[in-house]
């Protein structure tokens, strides 16, 4: 009965895979010192830098209750279309914590009512101390950029275990004398930020009956195939020795 039941484990045995998709940013805004109070969500980009003593960072957030199960690979991709330098740093993304209102969202608020632990989100309340992924910002423009980000990190976000508030951008150089990159704006336009996720996936094996087949009668087919092959060597054994004692 072992070696039968080990038939159907094997059965059951279901192979896993990679399955990759691309997901469209759904929520997206900047935040400026420029306009500590304001909102930027119908500017028509995002963007990340500093121009002079005024800092721009970008609020992020994709949808991922439509991947069904565990993620391991994640890269956010972002097209950088212009700016008025190219800078020498790095384009940094960290995990918020608060949540945040697209149409909300301010150098000071993260919305309404709620204000960011310190200014421009960089709190510990507000974001997670070390950035998911960095890279050093293009050196040329318009043209795509890529971070692959923590895959664990992003999990997290999709199963529930963190609340998924999306992503923060900032470029490392915005406490430096650095000029402003902007970035294009994701949601509707073209070439609007995207992340390509990688999810575990896997294709259970299904055993097609007749109609008139009871569920039972598809069971005891299943474990009749598995104890044949299981005592087949056994059977030709046997046969063979009597074949043998019968020629004596």
């Amino acid at each position: 009965m072992v070696l039968c039941a080990s038939a159907l484990l094997a059965l059951s045995a279901a192979p896993v895979f990679a399955v990759e998709t691309t997901l469209t940013c759904t929520v997206d805004t900047f935040i400026s010192n420029a306009g500590p109070n304001t909102n930027y969500d119908a500017a028509g980009y995002v963007g990340l830098g500093i121009v002079g003593a005024d800092k721009y960072r970008t609020l992020l957030r994709f949808d991922l209750s439509g991947i069904p199960s565990k993620i391991v690979g994640a890269k956010l991709r972002v097209y950088y279309y212009d700016g008025y330098a190219s800078p020498t740093g790095a384009v940094q993304v960290y995990r918020v914590k608060r949540a945040w209102s697209e149409t909300q969202a301010t150098w000071n608020n993260a919305a309404s009512g709620s204000v960011w632990q310190m200014p421009g989100a960089m709190g510990l309340d507000d974001i997670a101390p070390d950035p998911l992924a960095q890279v050093v910002a293009p050196a040329a423009y318009p043209t795509w950029f890529e971070l692959d980000l923590d895959a664990l990190t992003v999990d997290r976000m999709r199963s529930g275990y963190y609340p998924n508030e999306g992503f923060l951008m900032r470029g490392d150089w915005d406490e430096s004398p650095a000029l402003l990159t902007h970035l294009y704006r994701g949601r509707t336009e073209v070439n609007g930020p995207e992340l390509v996720v990688t999810y575990q996936d896997e294709v259970l094996p299904t055993v097609t009956t007749p109609a008139s087949s009871t569920w039972s009668q598809t069971l005891a087919a299943v474990i009749g195939i598995g104890c044949i092959v299981a005592f087949e060597p056994l059977r030709r054994l046997v046969v063979g020795n009597g074949s043998e004692a019968a020629h004596r």
